[in-house]
């Protein structure tokens, strides 16, 4: 299972699971980071998820299934959108601007 988690406390996370093997052990995508909070992609099963999410600073906020983000609720959406941030970009290239369009999903290549 990937799960959607996000970290609202990156340094109180960091101190939390400083030796804690299950989460250093758990793959994820790159984390996305937004000032002191976090989103990231665990791929888990349910033992060691439930084991993650007791970390204060650490909460699921859904799963990616079928390649798309499933949120627990709406208000888990809104935190993840609110995070992640804008998906759309204005840079300049060679003179010109230029729109582009992030994925939805963090760890996703464009």
């Amino acid at each position: 299972m990937d799960v959607i988690v996000y970290i609202s406390d990156l340094r109180l996370f960091r101190e939390q699971t400083k030796n804690d093997g299950i989460v250093a052990n758990t793959p994820r995508t790159p984390v996305h980071y937004n000032g002191g909070e976090a989103l990231c992609i665990v791929r888990t099963n349910e033992k060691d998820m439930s084991h993650f999410i007791t970390i204060s600073s650490a909460s699921r906020l859904g799963e990616v299934i079928d390649g798309a983000a499933a949120f627990d609720s709406e208000d888990d959406r809104l935190t993840y959108e609110r995070v992640r941030g804008p998906l759309s970009e204005t840079v300049k290239v060679d003179g010109k601007q230029i729109e582009i369009l992030k994925p939805y999903l963090i760890g996703v290549i464009a």
